[in-house]
């Protein structure tokens, strides 16, 4: 038995230090080809990263994009891809990146749906329309429920939902006014802010890589890229109307 776990304890001892000189080789890459696995929300990826990838393609066309929703459960810390982007207020210690935007978050519906709106003792009355509810595990969706309870707590919810697609598309359709992240509303010509409650700031947004990875040529001029297209459109992030928060 003895003899058993200390073969084994080696075998472990030689994977781990395999993984480690892996690592090593794969960080001293300088290449722009090869592939870069990203995990990143489903609905981040098409209301946002999709749509500006033909640039990043046509400046570097050896690089293959794995593009891979993190509803999969997917494991950066373990090499099961190489970057991830998410929004969380406590981002893995394993591993290193920076906060790419704050995400605001912020009322939204159709304009028709808006137009329905009354006042009640001066002031909008937005307890008397549908609202839909998003039931995800997620911080983000956490902020849209507590602005729910703050704003409309007796509203009557017409649909609850643990996808944020399928939120964003109810919202679209009409069939509630819907708290939802600015990112992906404020662009979206189906839908339009409530402006009488202000948006407010939610979990930020991360980009998050492998340690080794970090002076990877290909994995870091996809970071570049993605970074400057948070800076260009920082004003879907935050909301119209909302400037972005000091750093001092």
């Amino acid at each position: 038995m003895g003899s058993e776990m200390c073969i084994r304890d080696r075998v472990e001892s030689v994977a781990q230090n395999l993984g480690d000189i892996e690592g090593h080789l794969i960080g001293r890459d300088k290449k722009l080809s090869g592939t870069v696995r990203v995990i990143i929300p489903e609905v981040l990826a098409l209301s946002l990263l999709i749509q500006e990838l033909p640039r990043f393609q046509k400046s570097y066309p050896d690089i293959d994009l794995h593009i891979l929703p993190s509803h999969q459960g997917l494991d950066v810390g373990r090499r099961e891809a190489d970057i991830t982007m998410q929004v969380t207020n406590s981002p893995a210690e394993t591993l290193v990146g920076r906060v790419l935007a704050p995400i605001a978050v912020a009322p939204y519906g159709t304009q028709s749906l808006i137009a329905r709106l009354e006042k009640s003792n001066g002031a909008l009355d937005h307890s008397k329309l549908p609202w839909v509810d998003w039931l995800g595990d997620s911080e983000i969706s956490q902020t849209c429920r507590d602005l729910l309870k703050t704003h409309v707590p007796d509203m009557p919810v017409s649909i609850s939902t643990h996808s944020l697609l399928l939120h964003l598309e109810a919202a679209r359709r009409g069939l509630g006014l819907a708290f939802l992240p600015c990112i992906l509303a404020e662009s979206d010509k189906t839908l339009q802010r409530i402006e009488t409650i202000q948006p407010v700031l939610g979990p930020p947004m991360w980009m998050l890589v492998h340690p080794d990875l970090r002076h990877t040529l290909r994995v870091t001029v996809f970071i570049e890229f993605v970074r400057d297209v948070f800076s260009r459109r920082s004003h879907e992030l935050l909301g119209s109307g909302m400037s972005e928060p000091s750093n001092d």
